[in-house]
């Protein structure tokens, strides 16, 4: 059930293991969805992170509607890459997985595993060096995206911006060391 100004880790998955991030140009298009969705539904995205066959959002939703949110984001998705690469179909499995976050602490771990999957994946040795997540974006190595939520996310971590770029830094850093699992 979705609560009122519930967080939630959502993580998409493409059908049978499908990749649905092919190249560059497929991510920009998705983010341009989250964009349009995300203002549309009034979410704020604390968090990010687009790999190669599924995807990691942490999103507080305003009011009930993340089902159909979701749906939008996806379906939407879903006809254009299906458009670009000539096939038809789902893209996504049926439903995608969801998770309530329950606490401030399960709120940063959970910050912390998505900015971390691509190095646990193996795709990058520092989770710096992967554009497609919201990390460079929470250390100040990268503006923003329009939909993600910077400043609120620092406030987590820190009085003042700076502050709390390093804290952050420092949390994923200790994070990597662990290589924990998901919350």
């Amino acid at each position: 059930m979705v609560e009122p100004n519930g967080i939630y880790h959502l993580t998409p998955r493409g059908n049978d293991g499908r990749t649905i991030f092919t190249e560059d140009a497929d991510r920009v298009e998705f983010l341009l969805l989250l964009d349009s969705v995300a203002r549309q539904r009034r979410w704020t995205v604390l968090g990010y992170c687009l790999m190669g066959n599924h995807l990691h959002l942490l999103v507080q939703v305003p009011e009930l509607g993340l089902s159909e949110g979701m749906q939008r984001l996806l379906s939407g998705y879903a006809q254009w890459w299906n458009g670009k690469y000539e096939r038809f179909g789902h893209v996504f499995l049926n439903r995608f997985p969801s998770k309530p976050v329950r606490s401030s602490t399960h709120l940063l771990e959970t910050a912390r595993y998505i900015d971390l999957n691509p190095v646990r994946a193996g795709l990058k040795f520092r989770p710096e060096q992967w554009t497609w997540s919201s990390y460079r974006a929470h250390i100040g190595l990268s503006h923003p995206l329009p939909f993600l939520a910077n400043a609120r996310f620092l406030e987590l971590f820190g009085p003042t911006p700076d502050k709390a770029r390093k804290a952050y830094r420092q949390f994923v850093r200790d994070g990597a060391r662990r290589c924990q699992t998901p919350p």
